[in-house]
């Protein structure tokens, strides 16, 4: 699974990419960074979803192959798959926000 290039944060381990978000938006490119927030939140609410369904489906494991470890790694692994349905814009939800928060932004 590959981060497209015009992603802003290739994945939620990335500090440089959010460093370079924060500088973003510190300095006059602020469309540029708002426009990156908004995906970050949509990557976010993703992780957020993700979870919600990993929770809800609890009930159904067997005790016979979960352990901390494998925990662990499964949140790695939603971490990595928001990001990734963040940065192909499936939702639309970083696009919305951005436009809406464009719009009320002085010109």
């Amino acid at each position: 699974m590959s981060i497209p290039s015009g992603s802003p944060v290739g994945s939620f381990y990335d500090f440089g990419g959010l460093q370079q978000l924060r500088a973003d938006a510190a300095s006059n490119n602020s469309a540029s960074a708002g426009r990156k927030a908004a995906n970050e939140f949509e990557a976010a609410f993703m992780q957020m979803m993700l979870q919600s369904m990993k929770q809800a489906s609890e009930p159904m494991k067997s005790d016979l192959f979960s352990d901390d470890s494998t925990e662990y790694f499964e949140d790695m692994f939603l971490n990595e798959v928001s990001h990734f349905i963040a940065s192909r814009q499936s939702l639309g939800l970083g696009k919305w926000i951005d436009e809406t928060m464009s719009a009320r932004q002085p010109k």
